[in-house]
């Protein structure tokens, strides 16, 4: 082969291998190239300001889970900046119900949204003990227009809550004309409605049900009394009734013995169960026994 032939050949070869390259990266970009963002425009104080919203994800197909559901709520958050911070300790599944009104309502909820937890409203009703009234609780002899007002005033304590749930109530509960205004409030926010089951005659499991309104009930309450080994023991009670049909809830309180005994009580679950956001039992079916409530604490 001549020196020139040569030559030619060699420039050749380079000028391949070049454009291989150049396809090669060209390519490679585009498969790192990040997802396509959508831009949406959010209208604040007249002016449209940029969001991006990055382009979604594929969802990753899940593998049906089958063992038994547990589901715990902790009532009574609001009170102390000390047990919102104990609380928050807990897994993110657990979820706190906090109570308006309270001098650290509002700073509990959006504390415990910023680490991931759903929180509910536990929103204060009527009971029968006249002694356990509160001044802003929902009464029976409210219209529907008053209850509006204070469900109103409550949501701005406790804002943007993935449901509601009883605080006393046992007359309220009782009552199927308070609860019927009441429910006809929750048409449209996206709320479910947890039953504290305070009285043994409520009509909110039923009720809801019939107006389309996503509703469960109260299986166990740990902490009626605040000592550890009966804890221990309604825990293993809801485990009970979680195995007997599927799943269960639970209530416990932001008290001192409580959050000592349930952190090791959610890190032994035994093998089958499953801790879970109480919203995931939303459809779930009732169990559980109420003797415990009112033997405990007659008139809530």
């Amino acid at each position: 082969m001549s020196p020139e032939k040569y030559q030619n050949l060699v420039l050749f070869s380079l000028v391949l291998i070049a454009i291989l390259s150049l396809s090669y990266l060209h390519w490679a970009e585009k498969e790192e190239k990040p997802r396509s963002e959508t831009v949406k425009f959010l209208p604040v104080h007249g002016r449209n300001l940029p969001l991006r919203v990055p382009a979604r994800k594929k969802p990753r197909r899940r593998e049906k889970w089958t063992g038994y559901a547990v589901a715990l709520v902790i009532d009574d958050v609001g009170n102390s900046k000390e047990m919102v911070y104990r609380v928050a300790e807990l897994p993110r599944q657990v979820t706190p119900s906090v109570l308006p009104f309270r001098k650290y309502s509002l700073w509990a909820t959006l504390h415990l949204k910023s680490k991931g937890f759903d929180v509910m409203l536990h929103l204060p009703m009527e009971p029968q003990n006249p002694e356990l009234l509160e001044k802003k609780m929902l009464r029976v002899n409210m219209s529907t227009q008053e209850m509006e007002t204070r469900l109103e005033e409550a949501l701005r304590e406790v804002p943007l809550p993935v449901g509601i749930n009883n605080h006393e109530g046992s007359l309220f509960t009782s009552s199927e004309g308070a609860l019927r205004r009441f429910f006809s409030l929750l048409k449209g926010r996206n709320l479910f409605f947890l039953d504290s089951w305070t009285s043994g005659r409520s009509r909110a499991l039923r009720l809801a049900r019939s107006m389309g309104i996503r509703v469960l009930r109260r299986d166990v309450f740990l902490d009626n009394l605040p000592e550890p080994d009966y804890i221990k023991a309604q825990w293993k009670k809801l485990l009970e009734v979680a195995r007997s049909k599927g799943g269960a809830v639970g209530i416990a309180h932001a008290r001192e013995t409580t959050l000592e005994v349930l952190p090791e009580l959610l890190r032994s679950l035994p093998p089958g169960f499953k801790l879970v956001r109480v919203r995931h039992l939303a459809k779930g079916r009732p169990s559980g026994d109420n003797k415990q409530v009112l033997s405990a604490r007659e008139g809530r």
